[in-house]
């Protein structure tokens, strides 16, 4: 692989682990401190809102500035947000919407950096399979970890871990671009061009909103409050992706995507079905570990098919439409998980199943 991409790896995987070990302590977190669904919720609401306020204005700058600065200011800003995280609610959520803007700018970035590193071939079907198993060990360390260190330390682990990929970044080569068009080009071209894998994307992603926002509390009031059991949770997690990941850049380099995507999606829907219906912490635990399979297939799959459909001066905008859009659904399942409770967790279960059969 390129000297580049395994800057970019390291540095990826370092920050990753660091935003991964608040997954458990932070919705933990807030609610032990509220006791509410709501405001948990919230949590997630707010990790959504820069992405569509920002996201256009974010992917059109990603295609004329050098990528490799843009990630660099966004982990400066990033860290900085992440020590308010220490405040009580409801400085709580600024933090968050804060640290959320730094990533609506760094994340396409890095997506539409990779292809101008890694070229468009098989070398890059293998680096998002990387980045994939890259995804699945943080899943598997950083949740664990998070429930047994509480946030201020976890807190200053991330900031100590974005500190380190900034050092990373720095090595990698520049990516200036002057990408021609306006903010809304992006979601001009992708709603002719990628339009399918929109869809199943927001499907998806609306579905995993639902399950992200009540987690915690369907695990916690259903097998008790026990954040271990919810750490142990994300670690399955993070062996299903770990592996996942290889297998699914094999499918990738050897079928198209329509099927790989239908297939992936069925998958995901039975996984999240068993979990909503699990009657024992280890059953809700296997069916999280399952997740990871076909989870991996489906982000590797819809990863490689947007980096290959787009020209490099446009991956920023339609990298940002794409992190628009699933910002636009985590919050939309937010929302629909707080005002409904966990009965929807099978109906979400139910929509994904749907669209593996007619998307």
């Amino acid at each position: 692989m390129p000297r580049d991409f395994r800057y970019l790896y390291v540095a990826n995987l370092i920050s990753n682990l660091g935003s991964w070990l608040l997954v458990v302590a932070l919705p933990y977190h807030v609610f032990r401190a509220s006791g509410s669904i709501t405001a948990t919720g919230l949590t997630l609401a707010a990790e959504s809102l820069p992405a569509l306020a920002v996201g256009p204005f974010a992917g059109r700058l990603v295609d004329r500035l050098d990528r490799r600065l843009v990630m660099i200011v966004s982990n400066i800003v990033c860290a900085g947000a992440v020590v308010g995280l220490l405040a009580g609610l409801p400085w709580l959520y600024l933090a968050v919407i804060a640290e959320n803007v730094g990533l609506v700018f760094f994340r396409p970035a890095a997506r539409a950096m990779l292809p101008a590193i890694a070229g468009t071939g098989p070398t890059l079907v293998r680096a998002n399979s990387r980045i994939a198993f890259n995804n699945g060990l943080v899943r598997l360390l950083g949740p664990p970890l998070g429930a047994v260190l509480g946030m201020p330390l976890v807190v200053w682990s991330d900031v100590g871990s974005y500190a380190v990929s900034v050092s990373l970044i720095t090595l990698v080569a520049s990516n200036p671009l002057t990408g021609a068009g306006d903010a809304g080009f992006g979601l001009r071209y992708t709603w002719q061009k990628l339009r399918r894998l929109l869809l199943v994307n927001t499907v998806f992603f609306t579905a995993n909103g639902v399950y992200t926002a009540l987690l915690v509390p369907f695990m916690t009031r259903r097998f008790g409050q026990h954040p271990a059991d919810i750490g142990v949770f994300f670690s399955a997690l993070g062996v299903g992706y770990l592996i996942g990941a290889p297998i699914a850049g094999r499918l990738v380099k050897r079928h198209p995507a329509s099927p790989l995507l239908r297939v992936s999606q069925l998958g995901i829907g039975a996984c999240f079905l068993l979990l909503a219906h699990a009657s024992t912490v280890v059953v809700a635990i296997a069916a999280g570990g399952m997740i990871g399979l076909p989870g991996s297939l489906l982000l590797v799959t819809i990863e490689t098919t947007i980096q290959r459909s787009s020209a490099d001066e446009l991956r920023g905008r339609v990298g940002a439409t794409f992190f628009a859009s699933d910002a636009l659904a985590l919050l939309l399942g937010s929302i629909i998980a707080a005002l409904a409770g966990p009965w929807i967790l099978t109906v979400a279960a139910g929509v994904i199943l749907v669209s593996g059969l007619v998307l």
